[in-house]
Order: C-alpha cells, then structure tokens, then sequence
C-alpha cells in the first residue's frame, strides 16, 4: 500500500472512550498517513461506512444493544464494492468470533488485546488488500453474468436471458391468471445492408435497433436480441388480446422513419410475430415457436404485423421441416435436374436447355423450387445446391458432348452464390472434372440479384466470361439495370420476362415492350432470349422482331434427361419433315 502522497480515510466505531485511544495512539504511531474519523453510535457508524468516503472501518465488536453481526448485518451483507473494507476488534479472543467475523464480512480480525502500531498497519493493508481482490472477483462475476445473459454488442438481454424471464413471466401469469404477449421481431432488410456498407455498418444498424425498441417499450417490457437480426419481446401484462397492439404498433411506427447509422440514414423495416399467453399456447417453447410462425407470415404478406393463427403455424412447421430434409436432400443427392429445351427461332434448331431443379420429397410429394430456393437462400445453403445442380448439369453436358450435340446448358445462379468469391474456383474444378468445353455452359443472373454489390459481382462474372462461359441476364425488364449497367458486365444474352412473352398479343402493351427490348440487345450485340412462349402468336412476333431463341411449353416442358432425349428426337424428325 502506497500512502506517501494520499492519506487514508479511516473510520473508527466504538463505544468504548479508552478503547478509542488506545487505538488512534497505535494508529498515529503505525507510520501510516491517515485521516480519522471516530464513532460511538453504531448506527452513525454505519450510515457514515455505507457512504463511500472512506477506505477502511476499524469496527468493535461489543456494544449495549448488540453485537457488530446483529447491528451491522445489512453493510457487511453488501457487496464489496458498496462499502470499506472492514478490521472486527473485540477483547473476546474467541476464535469462533474470529471465524464468524470473516464469514460475515469481514476482511480481518483482531483481538485489543494485541493492538499495536504494528498489529493495527498490517490488518488495516491486510483488510485493504483483500477487499480490493474480492472487488476484483466481484467484478469478474459480474462480467460473466453479463456474458452469460446480454449481448455484446447491443447490450440487450439475450436468447438465454429471455427464454428467463419469459418463465418468470409464464409463472406469474398461471398465478394471476392474466394474459401476456410474446412479440419476435426481423428486420427486413438487414443482409442488404451487410452486403452493401459491410459488417461495420450491419453492427452499427443493430445497436440502433436495439435502442429503438428500447425506448420505444415500456419499462415492465423485456426486449432481447435473440440471434442474428432477430429480437424478442415480452409484454408481461395484458388487459386482453388487443392489448399488445398499441404497443406493437408503436415499434412497427419507429421503423417507419429511416435510421441514423454512421453516417448513413437506412430505411430498415421490421416484421413482428405476436403470440399471446394463452391463447396462442400455454408453455414457452410453444409461444416462442408461434410467435416465430407469425413473424414469417407478416414478411411473407408484406404486413409488418401478424398474431398467430393455427393455420400459419401448420405452414410454419411445414416449411421448418423442408428446410432441415432439404439440407439431407443435397449432401445424398436426392434433387433432379429437368430440362426445358431452347430452339433457334430462325431455323427452329435445338440450341439449348435450361436446368432446372426439382426435389420429389418422400412424405411431402413434389415440392415447387419456388418454394425451397428461397429456403436454401435463408439457410445459406444455397452454395451447396448450385453446385449440386452444377454438377449433374454437366453430367448431362459430358453426354450431349459424347453425342456431338451442341447444346448450351442454362444453370441460374443466385444473388448470394453470385457474390460468393470463392464460387469461380469451384466452378473452374468442376468443368476441368467433366471435361466438357466451357462453350456449352451458361449462367443466368438477375438484374436484381447483380445489383446487391455490382462491384463483386462483376469481378465474378468477368471471371467466369473469360473462362469462356456465357452470361445471360434472366427476367429482364423486372429489375432497374441501366445502360451502363449493360455495358460494363460481360454479358452475352438477355432473357425476356416470361410475364412480357406469355401473354403477348399483336397491338399489346407487351408487344411493344417485347419489341423494345429485342432491339436494346440487339443494339449491344447480345442475344436475346424469350421465356414463356405458350402460344404461336408469341412465337410470330418474336420471330418477326429478331429475337433469337425462343423457351417456353409451346416448344417444350422441363423435362428429365431420359424424356428430353426423346422430346429432341421427336422435334429433329418434325423439323426434318419441314
């Protein structure tokens, strides 16, 4: 203990006056620099140590109305860091008084009768010494429960810390028998943030969040981030169902207007799912899980608010178990890859096919890729599936090849796959394994899924072009590409948007955008492809406008390879009969 250039605030309660100097005559002869205060009431004696002025309590342990355990209880109960570090005098030399002082509190133990300058010196550092290690330990307890329950980055309570208090708030509720609301809240765009601005500005969107619902609910509310950009809530206390609403629909209005983040304002919207207590399930686990169904509802309609209802959570659990089968589905190649065929407008010549996955599930029957892709898109194992599609793509492209058939294969990638810069490499091994020329593959993206991190995404498409293989922009005319955008991208065909084909009609609307949009690709020296040819009148117009390749059921269905085979034969004996 250093106490050269600051004394030490010493509190000494006794009441006993000889008692008292005795020990202040020790005291001023220990060599220590201090400054005394002395205390016959122990009732001042304690309001005065639980004031924080000084650094050390000399405390007798005698005194008419009880002993220092008994008056003294409540301050050597308290923490450490809440009160001075504290020497229990008594001339009883008990060392069952010894041992019960430091199981009460205190930090050291000393018996008047061997009071000396050098006894009081080295029990006050000694007294000093332990508190500040307890302080210490105190402090680290309390950084692991810190750890334990509230997030580190927003420092809201987190999963563990709710799942908590929504136990509290279930016990509570079964005795009092009133309702409560369980809320789950997603951000709705938070990914485009991330990829956008980068993590840096993602963590900054979140502590913001975290904060705006913070102020947003009231203080019997616990708000928790639960994962990711996932929040949960509960409301403890509902005069009946509708109750939840006014708050809620405070939340969904403080996200209406934009966040300040950095530097940045990001609109960020926000989609809630709201189960009460107990009409929406009586224990935790179901609460959380309908809550969850109802969040996914509200993002799915677009709503930004939805209450749980029996029949969201049937399609819930639905969609919980395709998207834990459709990871098994990949990694034991369970998916299919059909084929729908594309033909050369002018001569009517087979030219190409477009890959596309199905998945035939063992209990679930036939299931849409509409319906599993976005999934594989949330679950980030989108990767996985194009490769897997890559790879009997190829399959089939090692076959036409062996057959001489110049047939380009269509493989779409998404807007996450497309910004995966680790996917060229994979992709280059894959078509080096096959042995097939590069020329005979394609890949499809969306203006949308390039315009997430143009950057990025043109550095992979120039990658894959000049690995020789074909760009195409898929759904064209739904996105906000510019002509620049064109332009700079290596791109070497542009799809139609079957919406613009599949109902075309001569004077249409359609027809002229169709129109429109052949001479654009053309004018950039690109092929242009229409998607969605169901009729021969689109079939007319768009060989009379100049696009080149044609796709849709008029021509042919997807199909599996075995059936396109026989679909191709059947269509070069028609076209050979003129």
């Amino acid at each position: 203990m250093d106490n050269k250039n600051k004394p030490i605030r010493i509190l000494l309660v006794d009441d006993d006056e000889v008692d008292t100097r005795i020990i202040e005559r020790n005291l001023r002869r220990s060599g220590l620099v201090l400054e005394l205060d002395k205390i016959v009431d122990p009732e001042l004696g304690k309001n005065l140590a639980s004031s924080g002025t000084y650094e050390c309590m000399l405390l007798d342990y005698r005194y008419p109305t009880g002993n220092a355990f008994e008056l003294f209880a409540d301050l050597l109960q308290t923490p450490c860091s809440q009160r001075p570090p504290v020497v229990l005098m008594t001339n009883m030399g008990n060392e069952g008084v010894a041992a019960q002082s430091i199981q009460f509190g205190a930090q050291e133990y000393l018996s008047k009768a061997e009071i000396s300058p050098w006894t009081l010196r080295r029990m006050i550092e000694s007294a000093c010494e332990k508190s500040q290690l307890q302080r210490q330990i105190e402090r680290r307890e309390q950084e692991l429960v810190r750890m334990s329950f509230f997030d580190s980055l927003t420092g809201l309570p987190n999963r563990q810390l709710f799942h908590d208090r929504l136990g509290q708030a279930l016990r509570e509720a079964e005795r009092s028998q009133h309702e409560f609301a369980v809320l789950i809240m997603d951000l709705d765009l938070f990914k485009a943030v991330n990829d956008s601005f980068g993590h840096d500005v993602g963590d900054a969107l979140l502590i913001e969040v975290g904060r705006r619902l913070t102020e947003t609910m009231r203080d019997s509310d616990t708000v928790a981030r639960i994962g990711g950009d996932e929040f949960g809530a509960i409301l403890p206390v509902l005069n009946n169902v509708g109750g939840s609403f006014v708050v809620v629909e405070s939340i969904f209005s403080a996200f209406t207007d934009p966040l300040p983040v950095l530097d940045k304002l990001l609109n960020v919207g926000i989609s809630i799912g709201i189960a009460v207590y107990p009409h929406s399930g009586d224990n935790a686990s179901d609460l959380v899980k309908h809550a969850d169904s109802a969040m996914y509802e509200a993002k799915k309609n677009s709503s930004g608010i939805a209450y749980f209802n029996p029949e969201s959570s049937r399609e819930f659990e639905r969609n919980a178990m395709i998207g834990h089968d459709l990871k098994q589905a990949i990694e034991q190649h369970e998916l299919e890859v059909h084929f729908q065929p594309q033909v050369r407008l002018a001569d009517r010549a087979l030219v190409g096919a477009e890959a596309l996955v199905r998945w035939q599930h063992p209990s679930l029957g036939d299931i849409g890729p509409d319906k599993f892709i976005p999934m594989a898109e949330r679950s980030r194992v989108i990767g996985r599936l194009t490769l897997n599609v890559l790879d009997l793509t190829l399959q089939q492209c090692r076959e036409w090849h062996r057959q001489g058939l110049a047939i380009t294969a269509s493989v779409n990638l998404s807007a996450r796959v497309l910004h995966d810069e680790e996917i060229v490499d994979e992709i280059r091994a894959m078509v080096d394994d096959y042995a097939v020329p590069t020329s005979m593959l394609c890949f499809e993206v969306t203006e949308t899924g390039i315009m997430q991190s143009p950057e990025t995404a043109e550095m992979i498409l120039r990658a894959l072009s000049d690995f020789s293989i074909r760009i195409s922009i898929d759904d064209f005319g739904t996105g906000y590409s510019s002509l620049k955008y064109l332009q700079q991208f290596p791109i070497d065909e542009i799809k139609i948007d079957r919406d613009f084909v599949i109902a075309l009609e001569r004077g249409s609307a359609d027809e002229k955008i169709v129109r429109s949009v052949i001479a654009l690709g053309k004018s950039l020296d690109m092929s242009v492809v229409g998607e969605g040819v169901e009729h021969d009148c689109a079939w007319q117009i768009l060989a009379e406008s100049g696009c080149d390749i044609a796709q849709g059921y008029h021509i042919g269905k997807p199909q599996s390879p075995s059936d396109f085979e026989a679909w191709r034969q059947d269509w070069e004996a028609a076209r050979a009969r003129g």
